[in-house]
């Protein structure tokens, strides 16, 4: 509505408060005047402080004026314009009257003591009341495992015994987030049975930076057997035989499914928005199987595509593993159609990279919201736009931007078109302009901004920080058993077509260019001299056009895949994946129950630059492990630096304030002292 206003207006000091009213201050600091898109409405006295407050009211209740620009006309505070407007709709005009020594007894509707806290504890009840009369998410117990189901984790951690030592004793702080916030032992008994203990080993050789079954032969196994429940661990022949045990199960799919619900329902992470990329598992195997792009090496490799989630917390939501390039729109519909009933039914927000364009493709994903950047846009053109246009700013990673937003129509080639928000973005310090596009309709301009920005604007995405701290390739058991589904295969007749025809392309340029670096020679009489080296050239260039139409036509006619059966060649072999499945979802639970971790040590050592380096030095730490009838007691070796070692202790303190118990009922306790067997002078 403030659009009404002229450029005059605007330059004539009028303050402009929303729904097209406007305040205009007079010479008598007691004395405003109101407008109402243009045409003077009424002069307002501002003293007694009532009529100050009586007016404020009625342009929020009756007239729709903004609060905060409203506030900033008159030189109030957003709270007082509440607390007001509170007081009148509670109390009527009674309540806005100034207190006096005796406004109590004169006026009992009067508020007395700060008014502002005793608004706050009144919304903040009615807030309560209304969500405990409205609650609607089910916290269901359908997460957790019947007892008859637990036999095998109550088995684990069953031994007894004193202080012993253990190089991977830190780890076990792991434990303590894995029964706490997934209930892990219990969730996976009933699934997989006797092999309950590879995963819980898979977890832990993410946490001691484990990283393939091989290195077990330099690992001590009693102790790293103790960290896991048993009382030593197995040679390397018997633990691929578990690990293949384990896969002939077909339980992957489960535990993925069962610990993406346990998340959500724990509110382990959030939901609301998602970043989504692929990237490259590389095959070395024998097999032919299909081949996926390699954005490291820019070339295609035997291999599959892995997909992960991650939310605005970098937690890991959800992963999905693809043959070949994969499909990043398969993988949306299925994180989406995931979260969506956990959502009231709305599908979270996707944030992807520009492997997602095209008009096609956002047709076909019109029921979900995704943001993406804008693929092929003219930088130049958006860096000459007038800096008046960029109306709204974002600080992200130490580095400032400004925005505005558009809409946009794109078209194909088949007449297709899609409306899409486009929102402009300048780095204000290099001056760098872009475009990003979405579909939502929820969101404001700046959370669209953000969360492009959140993913990309600093860090490439969680591969880099994941990649670094786990083996996101390993494979515990590699199969290839089954013939893919597959068995398309890019047309060899198309691509020989398609580089003959590049080939003809390619001449015809060079022919054009020496014809156009060659001028034309006349006569004394001013007609053109014959050239027979011209006129060669000239019929070859007649000839290779007409070669290009004919090459064009075969091409088009030509399809562009085929599969293995026409051609009468090898099939293309599928990948299975149980354990590398299991292997991720081990790499899930580690990465989140990390972040949570680190979130707890934040409270004792706010400094994040020294948040994970010091849990790292926590988590693999040497220690002494103890058991007994009724407790599990970890002793961690204390760190050096006092600040690091008070910020150990306190975290150790907070984790057995949970009172954290194992399937057998044992608690988990947590102690920070020198070895329990040393000399004291």
């Amino acid at each position: 509505m403030d659009n009404l206003f002229s450029v005059q207006e605007r330059e004539a000091g009028f303050e402009f408060i929303g729904n097209g009213l406007s305040l205009k201050k007079t010479t008598d600091k007691d004395v405003i005047l109101l407008y109402k898109n243009g045409q003077f409405l009424k002069r307002q006295q501002l003293t007694p402080a009532i009529e100050k407050r009586s007016f404020v009211v009625d342009l929020v209740e009756r007239q729709g004026a903004t609060k905060s620009k409203l506030a900033a006309s008159l030189g109030v505070s957003r709270q007082s314009i509440d607390n007001w407007v509170n007081t009148y709709q509670k109390n009527g005009m009674n309540g806005l009257v100034n207190n006096t020594k005796d406004s109590w007894k004169k006026n009992p509707k009067r508020f007395t003591g700060n008014k502002a806290r005793e608004l706050e504890r009144e919304r903040r009840e009615k807030t309560q009341q209304m969500e405990k009369n409205n609650l609607e998410i089910d916290f269901s117990k359908d997460t957790e495992t019947p007892e008859e189901h637990c036999g095998q984790a109550r088995e684990l951690y069953g031994q007894e015994f004193d202080y012993q030592k253990n190089r991977y004793g830190g780890s076990m702080l792991y434990l303590a987030a894995l029964m706490s916030k997934y209930n892990f032992l219990n969730l996976l008994s009933s699934l997989v049975g006797d092999y309950l203990w590879i995963p819980l080993m898979f977890v832990m050789m993410h946490v001691n930076r484990i990283f393939s079954v091989e290195q077990f032969k330099t690992a001590y196994k009693k102790e790293f057997g103790q960290i896991l429940g048993l009382k030593k661990l197995p040679n390397l022949v018997e633990v691929r035989t578990g690990i293949w045990g384990l896969v002939e199960l077909e339980q992957a799919r489960k535990g993925m499914g069962m610990f993406f619900k346990s998340q959500i329902i724990n509110g382990t992470v959030s939901i609301w928005r998602i970043f989504l990329d692929g990237h490259l598992v590389p095959y070395s195997g024998k097999e032919k199987v299909h081949e996926a792009h390699s954005t490291q090496r820019s070339l295609m490799m035997p291999g599959q595509t892995e997909f992960f989630a991650h939310d605005s917390g970098g937690n890991i939501v959800y992963f999905d593993i693809q043959e070949g390039r994969g499909d990043m729109m398969d993988s949306m519909r299925k994180v989406s159609s995931l979260i969506k009933p956990y959502n009231n039914g709305t599908p979270p927000l996707v944030v992807v990279d520009r492997e997602l364009w095209g008009v096609e493709r956002f047709l076909s994903i019109s029921d979900l919201r995704f943001v993406t950047w804008e693929k092929n846009c003219n930088k130049a053109e958006l860096a000459k736009l007038a800096a008046h246009h960029f109306s709204g700013n974002l600080k992200i990673n130490d580095k400032a931007y400004r925005f505005f937003e558009t809409e946009k129509a794109y078209h194909n080639k088949d007449k297709g078109s899609v409306a899409l928000r486009r929102i402009i973005v300048r780095n204000i310090k290099t001056g760098e302009t872009f475009a990003v596009v979405s579909n939502d309709t929820k969101e404001t301009t700046k959370t669209i901004v953000d969360s492009m920005l959140n993913r990309w604007g600093n860090s490439e995405n969680g591969f880099k920080h994941l990649g670094s701290r786990t083996n996101m390739h390993y494979n515990p058991a590699w199969n290839t058993k089954e013939n893919s589904k597959d068995q398309t295969m890019v047309n060899p007749e198309h691509t020989k077509l398609k580089k003959e025809l590049k080939g003809k392309k390619t001449a015809l340029a060079k022919l054009q260019k020496e014809l156009g670096q060659k001028e034309l020679s006349t006569n004394k009489d001013g007609s053109l001299r014959k050239s027979t080296v011209r006129e060669k050239k000239i019929s070859k260039r007649n000839s290779l056009e007409i070669e290009i139409r004919e090459i064009s036509k075969k091409v088009s006619e030509c399809p562009q895949r085929t599969n293995t059966i026409d051609e009468g060649i090898r099939a293309f072999m599928a990948i299975d994946n149980q354990g590398k499945k299991w292997w991720n979802i081990a790499e899930m639970v580690f990465w989140n129950s990390r972040k949570k971790l680190s979130k707890m040590l934040y409270n004792y050592l706010p400094d994040n630059r020294d948040l994970l380096p010091v849990l790292d030095a926590i988590t693999s730490s040497k220690g002494w492990v103890k058991s007994t009838k009724n407790t599990l007691t970890v002793r961690l070796e204390l760190l050096e630096t006092p600040r690091f070692r008070d910020a150990q202790i306190q975290l150790c303190r907070h984790l057995n304030s949970q009172n954290i118990k194992l399937p057998n009922g044992k608690l988990l306790q947590y102690d920070v002292k020198q070895n329990p067997y040393s000399v004291q002078k």
